[in-house]
Formats: structure tokens, C-alpha cells, sequence
């Protein structure tokens, strides 16, 4: 997408950082995985997409549904609970099966909604959609 490059920098940066500790803090009994969440509906979401719109991008998504915090929240605690034994090393997405091409078109929608004060000016200035995950799981002999 235009005006992406620092956005992609800093992703491909993180994917780097993450494959690097996987290496290093495994053999520690700790896992390393990058959550990736789509388009999220988090307070500035709600206050700078009108609600038609997100009803627009809601069908849009598979699920019928927008991603929520809630839902990469449940994600994020199942991967530093004890019940994630081995997975490790992973980029998992949360996207209701959203694809990059659903977020572009939506983008562009948000960008011909910007004579709504309260809408964006530009996609690049969007919130991050990583988020790194490196949390123990188990402790070694039971501690911790």
C-alpha cells in the first residue's frame, strides 16, 4: 500500500527480533510468537470511524464481525499460560479471515470519509497491527 514503507520496516524488524529470540530463549522453556491482529475495534476506532462504516467493514469480514481487543487478549493469554506447552516461533494472525487486500479497500474508504472531523487523514499514521509476544510458559522445575 502507499506511503507503507516505515509501517513494513518496522513489521519486517520485529519478525527479525522475534526469530532471534525464539532461538535464544527456547532452550529457557520460553516461547516467542508475533500476534498479528487485523483492523481492531479499540476506543480510537470507535471515535474515528462513524458507525456506518464499520458496519460497512463488518460485513466485509468473513466472521460478520470486526476484530476486538477482547479477542486478541484471549490470544495473547492462552500463548503466556501454562495450557501453551510448544507453540513457539509462530506469526499468528487474528482477522476474522480478513486478507491485506480487505484492509486497503477499507482504507481507502476511511481516506474518502476524511471530510468527517472525526476521521483519519492517513493510513499510515494507523495504529501498529504487531504485536510481539514473548512470554514464558512454564518455569523449570516448577518455579516461577
Amino acid at each position: 500500500m502507499k506511503g507503507s514503507g516505515r509501517y513494513s520496516t518496522l513489521k519486517s524488524a520485529l519478525f527479525g527480533l522475534a526469530a532471534n529470540l525464539v532461538t535464544e530463549l527456547s532452550p529457557y522453556d520460553i516461547l516467542t510468537n508475533v500476534v498479528l491482529p487485523s483492523w481492531t475495534l479499540t476506543d480510537r476506532a470507535r471515535t474515528h470511524f462513524p458507525q456506518a462504516f464499520r458496519d460497512v467493514a463488518a460485513a466485509a469480514f468473513p466472521t460478520g464481525r470486526i476484530t476486538t481487543p477482547e479477542g486478541v487478549a484471549s490470544l495473547i493469554l492462552y500463548l503466556g499460560s501454562g495450557a501453551n506447552g510448544h507453540v513457539n516461533g509462530e506469526r499468528i494472525r487474528v482477522t476474522g479471515a480478513s486478507s491485506l487486500p480487505l484492509m486497503g479497500y477499507l482504507w481507502e474508504q476511511a481516506r474518502a470519509a476524511a471530510a468527517t472531523p472525526a476521521s483519519p487523514t492517513s493510513a499510515p499514521d494507523a495504529p501498529p497491527a504487531a504485536v510481539p509476544s514473548a512470554t514464558p510458559a512454564r518455569a523449570h522445575g516448577g518455579q516461577g
